[in-house]
């Protein structure tokens, strides 16, 4: 397993803080060697982890290999720990075309996991390629910089990790202790079994979103060809019918875009009953609109012919999928509607 760690402790104006940021990077270096896993690293500034970590990695013995991944040009990274350790380390050197931010992809692509600790720009660049490639990322906030900052980012996903190792997660906030290491790897370990970070979806859960929406869509056309009497009410269903096939739409895009989310019963429902409520917000504000032209609400009542019945139709369908897809949108519409006309 090869482990991407990257970070920095640039700005930092205390020595303390400086000195448990190298301490917290030998130990973590030492605990990724120990546990047999690869070190996949760029640069060997005094300032990164990098350095550091794999200063921490060299202490450890055993032959394995460091990758390094650099843009061309400049001095070679840790050509003198590469000398130093030439019977114990194999130094695998990756060359990148253009500058460090073009380095940054490979990185994550080489690695099956990203460390992140401190940092700045790079470090931020790095914990926001990761998920979308589906590596598993672990942020260590406790140094401040991008890490901190994407803390609350990659939370979700920390939630889905096992009881007793969410009991310890608070451990790495605070000022930096020795068995930090460890459970990094513990984390990193149970991220990767579990695939934390992947888009993948239950079979289960998928089979259900596509008989719920066929089902839905079938209710639609059934309504729309052959609706029933009274066709008043026929209206008002397709307009629900439509509100939960948009949240239908809603609920199949997050799931897709957005590894963090989870298909949660609770959280259907609710988007179910307010794409509903603004469905029928909309439905108010067009037949206000209809009655404010028309004088009367005979546009709505004149549908024994089936051509009208349908004009009417998609006009109440279009708004019913707009309210249960377009929550927000749809929510600060109808706000700024009524508090214009509202005194």
């Amino acid at each position: 397993m090869k482990v991407l760690v990257i970070g920095s402790i640039r700005g930092v104006d205390s020595e303390d803080k400086r000195n448990r940021f190298i301490t917290a990077c030998h130990e973590l270096g030492n605990a990724l060697a120990r546990a047999g896993w690869e070190l996949v690293v760029g640069s060997d500034d005094p300032e990164t982890a990098d350095k550091y970590v794999v200063e921490g990695a060299l202490a450890v013995p055993g032959i394995r290999k460091i990758w390094v991944f650099r843009p061309r040009g400049g001095h070679t990274p840790f050509d003198k720990e590469r000398a130093e350790h030439a019977r114990q380390v194999e130094f695998m050197y990756e060359v990148i075309e253009g500058p460090w931010a073009a380095v940054r992809v490979p990185q994550v692509i080489a690695a099956d996991a990203v460390v992140l600790i401190g940092g700045g720009p790079a470090t931020a660049q790095v914990g926001y390629v990761a998920p979308a490639l589906e590596r598993p990322v672990l942020a260590i906030p406790g140094f401040g910089g991008a890490a901190d900052d994407l803390w609350q980012s990659f939370k979700p996903f920390y939630e889905r990790l096992s009881p007793p190792l969410k009991e310890k997660f608070g451990n790495l906030q605070v000022n930096w202790q020795s068995s930090n290491a460890d459970l990094a790897i513990q984390i990193l370990q149970v991220a990767s079994q579990r695939r934390l970070f992947r888009r993948e979806m239950k079979v289960s859960q998928s089979v259900a979103l596509f008989l719920i929406s066929l089902f839905l869509f079938t209710v639609w056309v059934w309504l729309f060809v052959s609706p029933f009497e009274p066709r008043g009410i026929a209206f008002f269903a397709l307009l629900g019918v439509s509100a939960f096939l948009g949240t239908g739409l809603r609920t199949t895009l997050n799931l897709l875009t957005d590894p963090t989310i989870r298909w949660l019963p609770s959280r259907v429902i609710t988007e179910l009953t307010t794409g509903l409520l603004l469905a029928f917000g909309l439905a108010v504000v067009f037949l206000i609109g209809g009655f404010t032209i028309t004088g009367k609400f005979e546009f709505i009542s004149s549908t024994a012919q089936l051509d009208n019945f349908q004009r009417i139709a998609l006009a109440m369908s279009a708004l019913g999928f707009a309210g249960g897809w377009l929550i927000e949108r749809v929510t600060e519409s109808l706000r700024q509607w009524l508090s214009e006309r509202l005194p």
